[in-house]
C-alpha cells in the first residue's frame, strides 16, 4: 500500500488549471455514426478491436484500462507486478482519439467487460493527429460523453478519468490548449458521480514549466517506465479502494490483449 502522503505529492484530483487559448480546429467528427471512424492503423484497428473484445469476453476484468497508446504501451514491468494481480485489462489503441473510444465501446467494449474501475486516458491525440487539430471545448465535450456512456453502462463503477498530459513543447500553443482541456476536464468530477478526475501533469514538467524528459520519452509524447511506475503509484490505492475482493500482492498472468 503506498502511503497517501506519497499519494498526494505524486497527482493532484481534479486540479483546478488556468484556462488557455486554442487553435484553429478542423472538424472531424464520422458522417456515418454506424461507420469505424478512420484511423492511421487501417484494417488493423478493427482487428485489434476484436482482438479486445475477444480477451474481455474469457476473462473476468475487474479494473478495465481504455484509451490510446499512453495506456496501449503500458510497461510490462509495471503491469505485471501491480495490475496484474488486481485482473486488470489493457484496451488502449495506439493513435485513438476520443471519437474512435466512444466507437469501441458503443460496438462491443462496454458489452464484454464488467468492471469494478475504469482507468481512462484519451485527448492527447484530439489536440494534434496529423492534419487533425480540435478545440479544448470539442475534445471535451467527447471525454464527457465517453464518461456518461461508461456511466450508464457501468453505475456501480469507479471511474478514474486522467487529465492530459502536457508534450511537444516544439508547438508554441499546445500547452495553452492542454491547460484549458484539463480546466474543463475537472468539472466531471463535480457533474458525473463516482467519478475522479486526476491530474499527474506536473511529473513529466522541469523547473522551467515545460515538459521535460523526466519521464517523457524522446517524442516528449509516450512515457518512459518510469512514467508508468509514477502514474501505478499515484492510483493505486484509488483502485484498490474500489475493488472487492480485495487484490492479494501474488503476481497473476499479465492480463493484457494481444496486440
Amino acid at each position: 500500500m503506498i502511503a497517501r502522503s506519497t499519494t498526494l505529492i505524486l497527482c493532484i484530483v481534479a486540479r483546478t488549471v488556468l484556462a488557455g487559448g486554442e487553435p484553429q480546429t478542423e472538424p472531424t467528427t464520422p458522417a456515418d455514426p454506424l461507420a469505424p471512424p478512420a484511423h492511421t492503423m487501417g484494417a488493423n484497428w478493427a482487428n485489434t478491436h476484436q482482438k479486445h473484445l475477444d480477451f474481455a469476453k474469457s476473462h473476468n476484468v475487474r479494473v478495465a484500462f481504455i484509451g490510446d497508446s499512453l495506456i496501449a504501451d503500458w510497461d510490462s514491468g509495471s503491469w505485471t507486478k501491480t495490475w496484474a494481480p488486481r485482473d486488470a485489462g489493457n484496451f488502449g489503441i495506439p493513435a485513438d482519439r476520443t471519437e474512435h473510444v466512444l466507437w469501441r465501446l458503443k460496438n462491443g467494449l462496454l458489452d464484454a467487460i464488467d468492471p469494478q474501475v475504469v482507468v481512462l486516458q484519451v485527448g492527447t491525440n484530439d489536440l494534434k493527429s496529423g492534419t487533425i487539430i480540435r478545440s479544448a471545448e470539442e475534445t471535451v465535450a467527447n471525454i464527457v460523453a465517453i464518461v456518461r456512456l461508461i456511466r450508464d453502462s457501468e453505475p456501480k463503477a469507479r471511474i478514474i478519468v486522467m487529465a492530459t498530459f502536457p508534450r511537444q513543447p516544439k508547438y508554441d500553443w499546445i500547452d495553452a490548449v492542454v491547460r484549458e482541456q484539463n480546466a474543463r476536464i475537472t468539472q466531471l468530477q463535480r457533474d458525473i458521480p463516482g467519478v475522479l478526475v486526476v491530474d499527474i501533469g506536473n511529473q513529466f514538467r522541469g523547473p522551467d514549466g515545460q515538459p521535460a524528459k523526466i519521464h517523457l520519452k524522446d517524442d516528449m509524447l509516450h512515457l518512459k517506465p518510469s512514467g508508468y511506475e509514477m502514474w501505478t503509484k499515484c492510483i493505486v490505492d484509488m483502485v484498490d479502494a474500489a475493488l472487492s475482493p480485495k487484490p492479494t500482492t501474488a503476481t497473476q498472468p499479465v492480463t493484457t490483449p494481444e496486440k
